[in-house]
């Protein structure tokens, strides 16, 4: 938990196991009491329930049956618990034992020993739930009862897991799995997996953590158990929303919540709060007051006390979120009494956190210190070592921002021990870099490098672990992105600049290079050591060109390093009060679309894509204009200005950063109104490592023949957002241009399906598609696959990023002649779009556009690129030669013609003449 945040009141706990209840006969009238009980708690209603085991128990005590008398404080004890009225469900197990051993009944005393461990558990008085749940196991050992000992085993664990001593939680529950394995219960295996899956999560292994919950969903979908997958569903949320993937998470609680109303289960609370907690994450606080308000209703309505307290608490996190501090500290206040009523010492902890929370975002930090005190005492006194090094964590930032810094260095140390215990990977990472933050605070900027460079080394080894799982390495990268800005700021800061330039290089497109890494069968070390930085900046032997790799830091100043043939960097640095961002939409104003896009652009998206760059689809334009022009001058004086002296070639690499990924630096204009264009040909490359896993992927790795054209996919029957999409009649006949060429038979209309497309990726030395494209990813529209409805779905025409991704191409060029082509989330990982998609599956080059394209414009683009292409000229030069044609044009001489096109990734020179030719399928 970052020391900034309030404990997320739904992470995932691993659940105590309560004792069974026994089956109940129906043939007299104190067990149709006890049936009419255990119906209604099934059904989670328990107040009836309490009603009903109430009058069990009266007619037990009654009738003198000491054994039903017994089970009846079981069943109340049980109830008790669930309403979370511990203390009432401590004086019930506590007389079932009692009657157990007068009565002499083993099995019964086994149950008793279980719930009041349970009990005890959920005081908070965990050493004691240890010693009941010992005197369970070894009971059920003596008597060889397998599935009892499995359930004392899940118990041991769950106690173990809060008190900090995972080794052994993992230990028992794999003791639990291999049980039920033993006796081929596959429902309980599943359940043994769901709380295998629980304590990675708490050790920061959140790969292995989705693992076992996949397999906890898998086996409850074979036993169609809609209860069982409701749950799994909810821990694989927990899983992503810890990992960052927001958008898995949201999937995987609404998937929970819809089985949860399916089966009318008591999870749908869960799944209420769980989306809270997620909306909240990404700071969409209306949203999550909506869902927690509801959670909090339907607690109150099941008179789940427990529940309440979740509701607030979170509540209390939304409030906060919003700014409104006041309603938070009374949501939390409420949370805490309630706690303090129930005897349940954790939450009261909990809640004492988030109220210290609240205070210190109010600036009164005092009392965020006594409350953070407050939580710290009452962990310690429970042994609640998760409780304690979150205490430690919030009093560390508070002392933090008191300027107390000998004390915040006090407290994350403790912190940081309490992470290494747990062999909690993020907290580690994090608290290093919290202590990093008090030595660059008292000037001691060697330290807070070192610290800076620990902290990173955890990031890492979570990200090793996330294996082959994209979204989940880009989210992650996104999360801690502000700590590799922080160390390179801070090694400039010491004249560092070579290692500066290492550190920002081990941030940049570090998912995409995994996968580049492994279609390659390369692997390539992300280490700070000394070999890393020699690599980084030994381009001479895999560039063809000077190399501009550009940061933009968190105070808006430009970065520059300029790499060059001769194995030098050069260093400059820019503070810029321009906002890039509305600057470079300013500037596409003019070079972009000015106008609504017609129907003979290859965009998708036109509307939304006019409302995104703040287009004004009435007027002429030309007030637009000036000052766009005015922007794209501007740019080039903050962008190339800097850097102008220094870099000498007729070509250039540029590694982007931020809102640069979206800028078209062919575009920018000098003082004297040239384009770099005219003196520059410009590729651009998304990190260091990608050029030279480039250069050292094996020769025989793609492909020297095939080609495939895709060219005007029909697209009658497709429907996006309800409205019909265009033919593109000049994108059919640029194929047909490209195939004489080439002497290759293109993919054009119905032939042009996504079936058809996706099976000959991985087997030709070029592609080429000619397409409607999506603004916001680039994700390109085919022709439908054959189905037997008339509105095929998106699956069946949308050309998808992981539909990219799972490919394996071998082409050394692909061009993406359709619109928006090279846009998507700018993220800390790069743009994260189809261009990014095609790199990552294989393509050595990309050719890509970054706003809509006129369809007879970029025919007579193409045209040219592919004539100079043929001559022997490289990509990028072929590239620029097109620009200066289309420049020089008649018809097709404006900026936003030419402009949009961008190359990324290797400057490949294509031999046409081995191009077999290629018929179409």
């Amino acid at each position: 938990m970052s020391a900034s945040e309030g404990k997320d009141e739904n992470n995932l706990d691993i659940a105590a196991e309560d004792q069974p209840y026994e089956a109940c006969d129906p043939t007299t009238d104190r067990h149709s009491y006890r049936c009419l009980g255990v119906k209604f708690y099934d059904s989670k209603d328990f107040k009836k329930a309490l009603e009903y085991h109430k009058l069990d128990l009266n007619q037990a005590q009654h009738t003198g049956n000491r054994a039903a008398e017994g089970r009846a404080y079981s069943d109340l004890g049980l109830t008790y618990k669930s309403l979370g009225e511990l203390q009432e469900a401590m004086d019930c197990h506590l007389r079932h034992l009692s009657i157990t051993k007068e009565v002499r009944n083993k099995d019964e005393e086994v149950k008793a020993y279980g719930n009041l461990g349970n009990v005890y558990k959920s005081l908070g008085k965990v050493k004691k739930a240890v010693e009941y749940h010992e005197l369970d196991l070894s009971i059920t050992s003596a008597i060889g009862d397998k599935a009892g000992e499995a359930r004392a085993y899940t118990n041991l664990a769950n106690a173990y897991c809060y008190l900090g001593e995972l080794d052994k939680a993992l230990q028992y529950e794999l003791k639990v799995a291999n049980i039920f394995k033993e006796l081929k219960d596959k429902s309980e295996e599943g359940n043994a997996y769901g709380r295998l899956g629980a304590v990675y999560q708490h050790m920061g292994d959140f790969t292995q953590a989705l693992e076992y919950h996949q397999q906890q969903l898998d086996i409850a979908k074979g036993h169609e158990d809609r209860s069982e997958q409701a749950r799994a569903y909810r821990n694989l949320g927990i899983d992503y929303k810890s990992l960052g993937d927001f958008n898995n998470a949201l999937d995987c609680h609404q998937h929970a919540l819809n089985l949860a109303k399916e089966v009318r289960d008591r999870a749908e609370g869960f799944a209420l709060g769980n989306l809270g907690v997620v909306y909240n994450n990404i700071g969409d606080f209306k949203e999550a007051l909506v869902h927690l308000n509801e959670y909090k209703k339907i607690s109150e309505d099941n008179e789940d006390k427990l529940g309440q307290r979740q509701a607030y608490a979170n509540l209390g996190v939304t409030f906060q979120g919003l700014g409104m501090f006041e309603e938070a500290i009374e949501n939390h206040q409420s949370r805490l009494a309630m706690s303090q009523e129930a005897g349940d010492k954790t939450s009261q902890g909990g809640a004492y956190a988030n109220i210290g929370i609240a205070y210190h975002c109010l600036g009164r930090l005092d009392e965020a210190v006594k409350n953070h005190l407050q939580d710290r005492k009452i962990s310690i006194e429970i042994g609640d070592k998760a409780g304690q090094g979150r205490a430690c964590a919030n009093l560390g930032m508070a002392y933090f921002d008191l300027g107390d810094f000998e004390n915040a260095l006090t407290f994350y140390q403790q912190d940081l021990s309490f992470a290494k215990a747990a062999k909690d990977l993020t907290g580690q990472g994090r608290v290093l870099c919290n202590i990093a933050r008090v030595f660059y605070s008292q000037g001691d900027l060697v330290l807070a490098e070192k610290f800076f460079q620990m902290s990173l080394t955890f990031t890492e080894k979570m990200r090793s672990l996330l294996r082959s799982k994209d979204d989940c390495k880009i989210s992650l990268r996104d999360r801690y992105d502000k700590w590799y800005t922080t160390l390179w700021n801070v090694q400039l800061q010491l004249n560092k600049t070579v290692e500066a330039l290492s550190t920002a290089e081990r941030g940049r497109g570090q998912a995409l290079m995994d996968l580049m890494e492994m279609q390659y069968g390369l692997k390539v070390p992300q280490t700070e050591s000394g070999e890393q930085i020699e690599k980084n900046t030994s381009v001479s032997q895999y560039i063809s060109s000077q190399v501009v790799f550009v940061a933009v830091d968190n105070d808006a100043v430009l970065n520059f390093w300029v790499l060059d043939k001769e194995n030098q960097v050069k260093f400059v640095r820019k503070k810029t009060d321009t906002d890039l961002k509305g600057l470079v939409e300013e500037a596409y104003q003019n070079i972009g679309v000015k106008k609504p896009v017609k129907c003979d652009d290859r965009s998708l998206d036109e509307s939304s894509e006019e409302r995104e760059l703040g287009h004004s689809p009435e007027g002429d334009g030309s007030s637009v204009k000036e000052n766009a022009q005015d922007a794209v001058k501007i740019l080039y004086n903050e962008v190339i200005g800097p850097i102008s002296d220094i870099i000498k070639d007729g070509q250039i690499t540029i590694v982007p950063d931020g809102p640069l990924y979206f800028l078209p630096f062919s575009a920018l204009k000098d003082e004297e109104s040239r384009s770099f264009s005219e003196t520059f040909s410009v590729r651009l490359a998304p990190s260091l490592t990608s050029l030279r896993l480039l250069a050292e992927c094996p020769d025989e790795y793609h492909c020297t023949t095939g080609a495939l054209l895709v060219g005007d996919p029909w697209v009658e029957s497709v429907r996006i957002r309800g409205k019909r999409v265009p033919q593109l009649p000049s994108a059919k006949e640029e194929v047909e241009m490209i195939g004489k060429i080439l002497k290759s038979e293109p993919l054009i209309g119905k032939e042009a399906t996504k079936a058809k497309v996706l099976c000959r990726l991985d087997s030709v030395f070029l592609v080429h598609i000619a397409a409607h494209g999506s603004a916001k990813t680039g994700e390109i529209v085919l022709s439908p696959n054959p189905t037997s409805s008339k509105r095929p779905k998106e699956a069946d025409f949308l050309l998808k990023m992981k539909d990219v991704l799972n490919s394996k191409l071998r082409a050394k060029l692909v061009v993406l002649s359709c619109c928006h082509s090279g846009r998507g989330d700018i993220k800390a990982e790069g743009v994260v779009g189809i261009a990014r998609a095609f790199l990552g599956a294989g393509a050595r080059s990309v050719l890509v556009s970054l706003w809509a394209i006129d369809d007879k414009a970029t025919l007579g683009f193409m045209r040219y690129f592919y004539q100079h292409l043929m001559d022997g000229n490289c990509a990028s030069k072929s590239v620029n030669q097109a620009m200066k044609c289309m420049r020089e044009s008649d018809d097709f001489s404006e900026v936003r013609y030419w402009a949009p096109f961008v190359l990324i990734g290797d400057d490949v020179t294509m031999n046409f003449a081995e191009i077999s030719t290629l018929s179409a399928m």
